[in-house]
């Protein structure tokens, strides 16, 4: 069985590497987490249209920090793992099979990097020969980031508009990278650095995952 595996870090300076997250595919089936973190409750999300909403009310995060990962199948399901127990409940979403152009599977609000654990000293972002995309960071830039992943064959397209948005937008257009899952489809990450209040200022240690059906599209 193929397996490809991508870490997606930040490099503050003096070379210190800070996790954000990991993709690992096996065969057909997609697999992503964060590696040990804690479970929030008091979040609700909402999304009605194109229009996404976080709310929070009392926060709780005071739990143990468990390990947990997402794992998107070859057959539709997906299910979240903590510990190695489900976590909520099973989807049966759009297939990878049939994907034909892309398609958001989550989207990240990143802690700011430097409340991000960094990797003991010496530990290379490629070991196990897998792929790493950094992202240099200086001290003067310390914002959190919002990352979205899209599954798409090869082709060209175009990428949906962002589905969440500020009253401070993200800075800049974005940028994009694009890894190779297996012989059909990539991994899409688009990622913009977020303003200096709005979204960055949402509870900046912590980090916001939402999952999404391939087979959602936004309306027009």
């Amino acid at each position: 069985m193929d397996v490809t595996k991508l870490r997606i870090l930040f490099e503050t300076p003096s070379e210190i590497y800070r996790p954000v997250c990991w993709f690992q595919q096996k065969g057909f089936d997609l697999y992503c987490g964060t590696g040990k973190s804690r479970e929030v409750t008091g979040i609700t999300t909402t999304l009605d249209g194109n229009a996404l909403s976080i709310k929070w009310d009392d926060l709780d995060s005071t739990a143990k920090e468990t390990d947990w990962k997402a794992s998107f199948h070859a057959s539709g399901q997906f299910h979240i793992k903590r510990n190695g127990a489900y976590d909520g409940p099973r989807h049966h979403w759009l297939p990878p099979k049939d994907i034909a152009k892309p398609c958001r599977i989550g989207l990240l609000l990143s802690k700011r990097p430097t409340l991000l654990k960094p990797y003991p000293p010496g530990t290379k972002p490629t070991r196990g020969k897998s792929s790493a995309l950094v992202l240099p960071i200086d001290s003067t830039s310390d914002h959190r980031f919002m990352f979205e992943f899209f599954l798409s064959p090869a082709g060209e397209f175009d990428l949906p508009p962002p589905v969440l948005t500020s009253k401070t937008p993200p800075t800049g257009p974005g940028s994009l990278e694009c890894f190779p899952l297996n012989e059909r489809l990539f991994l899409a990450i688009r990622f913009f650095i977020c303003g200096s209040d709005g979204l960055d200022a949402l509870h900046p240690d912590l980090n916001f995952w939402l999952h999404f059906d391939p087979g959602w599209t936004m309306r027009s």
